[in-house]
């Protein structure tokens, strides 16, 4: 049981970054040029028209890679907690035929019991991933040193 644990959260892992990093670049792409469109037309009013497109091919290419990053982040988190809960859902609906092949009683408490659990740490593990994840990430990019602050939080009181 344990190993279909590991093996699912690592299948969760490749699928997720799997599936969400050409999402993430097809997105940022485009929504980095219709921004610099708009841009473009907002800025030849007030500047030149080749200083205006220069700008704004610039400005394109920045934001792409920002938008790149960020909607990269969104969709991994996404993507974690959906195959997580299929992955572990998964791994818990084996347990219960071998359960049921091996025991000739009590199936429906057997049954319960593990849809609750795989409901339970599909959920939290999910949870639990994406949001340190986000966090860690989002602190990086917003050139806070994140390590004290995770130091901090797993640090156990004596």
């Amino acid at each position: 049981m344990r190993i279909s644990i590991y093996l699912s959260l690592y299948l969760c892992l490749f699928l997720s970054i799997y599936l969400s990093m050409p999402i993430s670049i097809y997105l940022s792409i485009y929504l980095s040029i219709y921004l610099s469109i708009y841009l473009c037309l907002f800025l030849s009013i007030y500047l030149s028209l080749y200083l205006s497109i220069y700008l704004c091919l610039f400005l394109s290419i920045y934001l792409s890679i920002y938008f790149t990053l960020f909607i990269s982040i969104f969709l991994i988190n996404i993507c974690m907690i959906a195959t997580g809960t299929f992955a572990i859902i998964f791994s818990s609906v084996r347990s219960f035929f071998l359960s049921f092949f091996l025991s000739p009683f009590n199936h429906t408490s057997i049954l319960f019991g593990h849809v609750l659990h795989s409901f339970y740490l599909s959920f939290f593990l999910s949870f639990f991933l994406s949001f340190n994840y986000t966090f860690y990430h989002f602190l990086s990019f917003s050139n806070i040193n994140p390590r004290p602050l995770l130091h901090f939080w797993l640090e156990i009181p004596s």
